[in-house]
């Protein structure tokens, strides 16, 4: 199981700059550098992903397997699949919202100069100063 993460983690690196070329195109690569680097890693979150997604109980119970999945962050069982579920479900609603803001820059903007957005740099800026963060 170790070595399909590996692999996949490898073809996801692959699959990710390729994809980013053809997306972006080569001349705007750099200047696009938000969607190169979402596109780029895109292939690698999807396949970790569905490794969440695969594996099954006798998985879980290998020693190797489950400090692999530790380094890696994934504490707990349920909580592993539930963060494969997660990235599944939220990339597509990711890629559509940072659609409609590449596409519609009048969101943007509105955004950009929204009280909300303004109230919430105030309590960032607050919480740097008392040293919270």
């Amino acid at each position: 199981m170790i070595i399909q993460y590996k692999r996949l983690t490898a073809i996801g690196l692959l699959i990710g700059p390729v994809l980013s070329v053809a997306a972006v195109g080569y001349r705007n690569l750099f200047h696009m550098f938000p969607v190169t680097v979402f596109l780029g890693l895109l292939p690698v979150a999807i396949m970790w992903a569905y490794m969440a997604l695969a594996l099954n109980e006798q998985d879980y119970e290998d020693e190797r397997v489950w400090s692999y999945l530790a380094e890696l962050g994934a504490s707990e069982r349920l909580d592993h699949r539930h963060h494969g579920f997660m990235v599944l479900g939220t990339i597509p609603v990711a890629f559509i919202i940072f659609y409609g803001f590449v596409n519609n820059l009048w969101i943007a903007y509105s955004m950009r100069n929204s009280i909300l957005v303004a109230m919430f740099k105030e309590l960032w800026k607050a919480a740097k100063e008392r040293g919270g963060l």
